[in-house]
């Protein structure tokens, strides 16, 4: 059927990637490994409903090379949740306290972000715990304009764009206090 033609490739997929970045010269091995019974129980649950979801392959541990890699296989229902512009977090920081940098402060409101995200139902990276990123430029930018204020300061996230269980959250840092 469909969804057993799909999670293959997918499985398929997740092989090669494996091949490329241990740099294998044969295509056509199996190094991830996924036991019958999770791939079964995962076709039941995908076929059981009509809704979207996310695929995860994952390795069960670490591996030595050369050894194949036992994969886990899981699915998370895909929803929309957030739509450009509404707010993910918001909070009031009060900059007339010198003792915490403001980069300190900053950094302490994306992890406040990405928790909240978290909650809301975006996928975190298995590896890192994160739902997205800001570059450097967006986070100097913020944390310049955190340094002309004083007194306190509202900082607001907002999702850039319409955003799935998936992910990844892309945002905007919004800051309004006093010069």
């Amino acid at each position: 059927n469909d969804t057993v033609k799909a999670l293959s490739d997918i499985i398929y997929a997740a092989n090669q990637n494996i091949i490329d970045k241990l740099d294998v010269k044969d295509r056509n091995l199996e190094i991830l490994w996924i036991s019958q019974s999770d791939f079964d129980k995962i076709v039941s649950e995908v076929t059981k409903t009509k809704q979207d979801f996310i695929v995860r392959v994952s390795a069960g541990g670490n591996t030595v090379y050369g050894e194949p890699v036992i994969g886990h296989i899981s699915i998370y229902p895909n929803y929309h949740v957030y739509r450009p512009g509404q707010t993910v977090h918001m909070t009031i920081v009060d900059m007339t306290d010198d003792t915490i940098p403001p980069e300190e402060t900053m950094m302490a409101f994306l992890q406040k972000v990405n928790g909240e995200a978290i909650k809301q139902g975006i996928l975190p990276d298995p590896l890192q715990g994160t739902v997205g990123a800001i570059s450097g430029t967006e986070f100097y930018d913020a944390v310049n304009t955190l340094k002309r204020n004083k007194g306190k300061v509202t900082l607001v996230a907002t999702a850039r764009n319409d955003t799935y269980t998936a992910g990844p959250l892309k945002i905007r840092i919004h800051i309004q206090g006093t010069p």
